[in-house]
């Protein structure tokens, strides 16, 4: 159970519910996105001090992918992190770990599938270091071929 400060906000705790991430929930190595929202909700009811509502489920599933829009990519001062990856390595590969179809929609959704140099993406659901060799192994094979 997250230790919650009286002192603070109904709003502020829940912030600090979302930021101490004890709501991710992993199986397997593997991170489960509806399992993690279902904790979300369970925190804050106890915070709130009424029962889960889970028929809200959906709603909040969809509030947070919306919640990735281009304006979340990592900006810098010099620009979005992935446009200066790509300056640097115009043959990028972006690969990720966690639920690939929760992956996926956050990558279309901050538009990151569209940058015409991002040619290649790989979800993998868990231990994406294992998966590298393969990957490599692919690229090679593709540029001798």
């Amino acid at each position: 159970m997250t230790e919650l400060q009286p002192q603070l906000p109904a709003v502020e705790e829940i912030k600090q519910i979302i930021k101490e991430k004890k709501w991710y929930v992993n199986h397997d190595g593997e991170f489960s996105m509806v399992e993690s929202i279902k904790e979300i909700l369970r925190l804050i009811s106890l915070r709130i001090g009424k029962e889960v509502n889970y028929a809200a489920l959906a709603k909040i599933t969809e509030a947070i992918e919306k919640s990735f829009s281009p304006e979340a990519l990592a900006k810098t001062a010099a620009g979005y992190f992935i446009d200066l990856l790509l300056r640097i390595d115009p043959d990028l590969i972006l690969w990720t770990e966690g639920d690939p179809a929760w992956q996926k929609v956050k990558a279309e959704n901050t538009t990151i599938l569209d940058k015409v140099a991002v040619q290649r993406v790989e979800f993998i659901s868990k231990a994406k270091t294992d998966h590298l060799l393969r990957i490599m192994t692919t690229i090679a094979a593709e540029q001798q071929g």
